[in-house]
């Protein structure tokens, strides 16, 4: 029987894993763990043909409240997107996932600042989504947060030093309020910003920060949360829309990666 259901090989395969490493981890347990479900997923995947699977893993993907933009809604747990995002959504188990995630969104921003009008939106992306039956554990919650603008034609570069300080407070918000570990924020791949840097040398931070927004470089903020007895990473990535005010011209300043509209689950119809 055990060699039938492969535990012999399995077993071997961590033991090998295990002790063919530089140095041996304290507690073996967690990574035992892990291989033992990944079997079990396996077991039950030989064990069930393709139509079982599918009924199980797979839905409708919600209701279509909006057929002009292709936007659906998804019944259980409140989130609209593309069908294809919600399609593979495990509603109990995505519900955990939003009420974490409705944690992060930033609330606290003018609506209006001078010249501009200013609109939040926010998504869960990623594979986060994916949470339940298709993914086991959720080690990082990808959230996107789209910050518009509405103003004059050429007055981006104002609009960006004001969505700099609004980020900087929520920085700020984040840190005060103890209830997670901010890393701090992040530009492209390599330059890192902590709360005390950002303190120290705030003209630096506001400098750096708008020419990578300028440039569409990648920006985010990453942050640890204590869930039971592990902490879960948060990547909060910040995505800023300029549109004028006659609305012809429109202009984003972040890398452009056209799947994500195809994985983002928002928590509102009109966002």
């Amino acid at each position: 029987y055990l060699m039938d259901t492969k535990v012999d090989l399995m077993y071997e395969s961590f033991l090998s894993e295990l002790l063919s490493e530089q140095h041996l981890p304290p507690n073996p347990y967690p990574r035992l763990l892990s291989l033992f479900r990944q079997a079990g997923m396996k077991m039950t995947l030989w064990g069930e043909s393709n139509d079982q699977i599918k009924s199980k893993i797979l839905h409708s993907g919600g209701k279509l409240v909006d057929a002009e933009n292709y936007v659906y809604h998804l019944a259980g747990c409140d989130v609209y997107g593309l069908q294809t995002a919600l399609t593979c959504i495990d509603v109990p188990n995505f519900q955990k996932v939003v009420i974490i995630a409705k944690q992060f969104v930033n609330t606290e921003f003018p609506q209006r600042k001078g010249q501009f009008k200013i609109a939040m939106v926010f998504a869960v992306s990623g594979w986060s989504p994916w949470y339940g039956q298709l993914m086991p554990y959720i080690i990082k919650l990808d959230l996107h947060e789209h910050c518009y603008f509405k103003g004059p034609i050429g007055c981006h570069g104002e609009a960006i030093l004001i969505y700099i300080d609004i980020v900087r407070e929520y920085l700020f918000r984040e840190n005060d309020n103890g209830s997670v570990v901010v890393m701090g924020l992040y530009i492209g791949e390599h330059s890192r910003w902590s709360i005390e840097d950002i303190k120290k040398k705030s003209s630096g931070f506001e400098l750096e920060l708008s020419k990578a927004i300028e440039a569409k470089q990648a920006v985010y903020i990453k942050m640890y949360k204590a869930i039971g007895w592990r902490y879960l990473c948060i990547q909060k990535h910040l995505l800023f829309h300029y549109v004028d005010n006659t609305e012809d011209d429109y202009e984003t300043f972040f890398p452009n990666n056209p799947v994500s509209l195809y994985q983002n689950t928002f928590f509102l119809h009109e966002k």
